[in-house]
């Protein structure tokens, strides 16, 4: 059976399998829609030979050969790294944030071991400055 024969079967198959009808049914669409797909050969060369020739081009630009498998393989890597690498950028957030907390309360609030070391005269002078 040739593949567009094949395609057609199936899309029969869909067709008379669902009694809602096939074209209620996401996944009858999806399937009819991909067999439309597959048998306008013409865009799917043409959705092929774009994708070789952008893979050529980052191949030649990075100065590698690359595959499809390499290409998915690098960006997995590269996601996990930048996971970790927000992770950290996190981390750091909020030691800033409690650092920044800790610096804005030590300068509006007095605390009570400070106040007991401080002379009357130190009192007075805080108060006329506040």
């Amino acid at each position: 059976m040739r593949f567009d024969q094949t395609l057609k079967h199936i899309r029969k198959i869909v067709e008379e399998s669902d009694p809602r009808g096939y074209q209620e049914t996401a996944r009858g669409l999806a399937i009819c829609d991909l067999a439309d797909l597959l048998t306008d050969y013409d865009r799917v060369n043409e959705v092929y030979r774009k994708m070789v020739s952008e893979l050529n081009a980052y191949s030649q630009e990075l100065g590698v050969a690359l595959s499809i498998s390499l290409l998915i393989s690098s960006h997995r890597h590269l996601r996990k790294e930048n996971m970790k690498s927000q992770e950290q950028m996190n981390a750091e957030l909020q030691l800033a944030r409690e650092s920044a907390f800790t610096a804005a309360h030590d300068a509006t609030w007095i605390k009570l071991e400070n106040l007991r070391n401080m002379t009357m005269g130190e009192i007075t002078q805080l108060l006329e400055n506040k």
